[in-house]
């Protein structure tokens, strides 16, 4: 599911191990895929026969490659962000050969070495691809990305990331006589090394009381429930206490949350009748009775879900009109 941390576990991995994305000795690239990424030039980049020279691609990835096979007893990872936003198999084609092939043998060949070429100090015909070059990939499995070829899945490990409570995330907990345990402040995420910025996981989980957590892990099983790849992520609580804080004063924070859970969480309701319907409302029924509704009845101490009600209202309507809600 997006929003579960999936870009930051190999950044992790990688601050773990002391690797930087920037200056001369950066080990760590990162590289965001795009739609239109269809053969392996857009990674790499191309021979010019006219200028005789090699030209990269703005991706960096060459220039990574090379640098890597010079530091051999050195730990360098190439983390392809949405990876199969374009399909995997295309661009991606050169290394799935080389992986088939014995370490001292993994040779990326940039162009034919027959031919002149006037910056070939800088750009070898040929990389060596040694075991000190680590790729990893994260992917989205929905409607907006490309599904996995057995030929990439047998040369990879997928890993699939599971959610924790929000409740046990922060710590809060109830023993026999109901008392409240408070925020767990050693869970902090890693920093982004994208932009410096450091989010504690405790920063904005203590924004909620557990009323409120409880709520966004039954709203996420709920949503689970009729699709795993769809629920309440960790981005999408921490933007709904972003939007609690720069909420007008005089808001009762009721309304406050009830616009924040429709302008996020609710967004996610989209799809086919047979799968989102069953949340909504019951077999046969166009009224709003589904176990969405008995939810937000159970925790109507944190807000008449108003707003939320109305918009799902809309979405039915658009259900039994279309089919499915976009």
């Amino acid at each position: 599911m997006t929003g579960t941390g999936k870009t930051r576990l190999p950044l992790t991995y990688a601050e773990y191990f002391g690797l930087k994305e920037t200056g001369e000795d950066a080990s760590l690239l990162f590289l965001p895929i795009s739609p239109g990424y269809t053969e392996p030039s857009d990674l790499l980049g191309f021979y010019n026969p006219s200028s005789q020279e090699y030209l990269p691609s703005s991706t960096g990835l060459v220039e990574f490659l090379v640098r890597a096979s010079k530091e051999k007893d050195k730990m360098h990872i190439v983390l392809f962000d949405e990876m199969n936003l374009s399909p995997i198999e295309l661009y991606f084609a050169p290394f799935l050969s080389l992986m088939e092939l014995d370490p001292d043998q993994r040779r990326l060949r940039l162009y034919s070495d027959k031919v002149e070429c006037k910056n070939k100090d800088q750009f070898p015909a040929e990389i060596p691809i040694y075991d000190n070059v680590l790729f990893i990939g994260t992917i989205n499995l929905d409607e907006t990305t490309n599904s996995l070829s057995d030929r990439l899945l047998d040369r990879s490990f997928l890993i699939t990331l599971k959610m924790e409570s929000f409740q046990r995330l922060s710590g809060i907990e109830s023993d026999n006589q109901n008392r409240v345990f408070g925020i767990r402040d050693d869970l902090v995420l890693p920093s982004l090394l994208l932009n410096g910025r450091e989010e504690s996981l405790a920063s904005y989980i203590k924004e909620f009381n557990p009323n409120e957590l409880q709520f966004f892990d039954e709203v996420n099983n709920a949503l689970n429930a009729l699709d795993s790849r769809r629920g309440v992520s960790y981005r999408s609580v921490k933007n709904i206490s972003f939007y609690l804080k720069a909420a007008p004063k005089e808001w009762p924070r009721s309304i406050a949350f009830d616009y924040a859970f429709r302008q996020t969480i609710l967004r996610k309701l989209t799809g086919l009748k047979d799968t989102i319907g069953p949340l909504v409302c019951k077999e046969d029924s166009t009224e709003f009775d589904g176990p969405l509704k008995d939810i937000f009845l159970k925790y109507k101490s944190i807000s008449d879900f108003a707003h939320s009600t109305e918009e799902v209202k809309r979405k039915i309507q658009e259900l039994n009109l279309y089919g499915y809600i976009r």
